[in-house]
């Protein structure tokens, strides 16, 4: 959604990579449930000052992170070292979003318009760009991967539908899906770049969480062609509310987070719960969080163990969303967690961390 930020365009080109050293990790107490161990958010510090949004956790190991003047930043040894760079003629847009395969492999998504994606498979040594959409609005908000080929980007609405573009061959080539298999917006409805957590893909399913003068979950189980909506009760009505992070395991059980953005410490309508694949969704006895909140991750695969994180602080839930309590540090932007259940953050000042438990 525009109201992020506003980017312009420039050249690609190659990029330079520093290496940074880890100057700071620091471990922050948290209050857990009473029968686990309190988790701690470890901070690093990679040596970046831009405000990261783009976040993609391949392992207690390897991380990466995108961020504002074309800025990427990558660790392959758990956050001791890092290595970033810009992208040489993207140093004023902002990378929104990355989904990274392993150590070497990414994909990292551009916002506004020129609508850009990138690749790297040399760690972010060298980048090429794989597709450009020029129209002056486009705006994309978040990409993900149902699996290592096929992947879709998503953004606010084109001549009457959402726009909608996709991989089948791991982000080598993009294309738009025809207009009547786009979904289809209410008048002012539309996403957030916020976190890069607004789209989910898993199999055949994609789901999207919507914005603006409404507050919906978009759901296709055959791969974007078509789509189905439900309300859900977060927060809605107004450019700075609505549906900011996804969440949903094969079970379907799901999570919805968002509120304000405006009003970073507000807890009202920011999480609901679904049971049937987000065809329905609920708020009803849910307690405990604690602010506007813009992504989620699972602790322990599923949706029993989650965090939730936004500027202004984490929650943790022990028991699928219902109740949730404050992790004391600092806020983020974005979550993720790895397959092997590994959860990082990334946020603001070039703020990056693991979840220690």
């Amino acid at each position: 959604m525009r109201q992020q930020h506003r980017l312009f365009p420039s050249r690609p080109a190659a990029l330079a990579v520093v290496a940074v050293t880890l100057a700071a990790n620091l471990g922050l107490a948290a209050a857990g449930s009473p029968s686990q161990s309190a988790p701690r958010w470890e901070v690093f510090d990679p040596g970046v000052t831009e405000s990261l949004r783009g976040l993609s956790a391949v392992s207690a190991d390897v991380a990466w992170a995108t961020g504002s003047n074309g800025r990427w930043l990558r660790t392959i040894d758990g956050g001791r070292t890092w290595q970033s760079g810009q992208i040489l003629g993207a140093e004023t847009l902002g990378v929104r979003d990355i989904e990274a395969f392993d150590g070497l492999y990414a994909v990292a998504l551009t916002i506004g318009s020129p609508g850009r994606i990138y690749r790297t498979n040399d760690g972010g040594y060298s980048w090429d760009l794989v597709y450009e959409d020029d129209r002056p609005d486009v705006f994309f908000n978040c990409m993900d991967f149902a699996d290592r080929d096929r992947g879709y980007a998503v953004g606010d609405p084109i001549d009457g539908r959402f726009l909608f573009i996709e991989t089948t061959d791991g982000g080598k080539n993009w294309a738009p899906l025809s207009a009547p298999h786009r979904p289809e917006p209410e008048p002012g409805e539309a996403q957030f770049a916020a976190s890069g957590t607004c789209l989910q893909a898993t199999g055949n399913d994609v789901w999207i969480g919507t914005g603006g003068s409404v507050a919906r979950v978009f759901h296709s189980d055959n791969r974007g062609r078509r789509w189905n909506a439900a309300a859900t009760p977060l927060q809605q009505g107004s450019a700075a509310k609505g549906v900011f992070g996804l969440l949903m395991d094969p079970d379907g059980h799901g999570i919805a987070v968002g509120g304000d953005y405006s009003l970073e410490d507000d807890p009202t309508d920011a999480v609901a719960l679904s049971h049937d694949g987000g065809a329905s969704w609920s708020a009803e006895g849910i307690t405990g969080l604690t602010g506007f909140r813009s992504a989620l991750a699972s602790l322990e695969g599923g949706t029993d163990v989650l965090v939730a994180v936004g500027p202004a602080g984490t929650d943790i839930s022990y028991d699928a969303g219902r109740s949730w309590s404050a992790i004391a540090g600092p806020g983020f932007h974005v979550t993720r967690a790895a397959d092997d259940g590994a959860v990082w953050a990334a946020g603001a000042d070039g703020r990056v961390a693991r979840l220690a438990r």
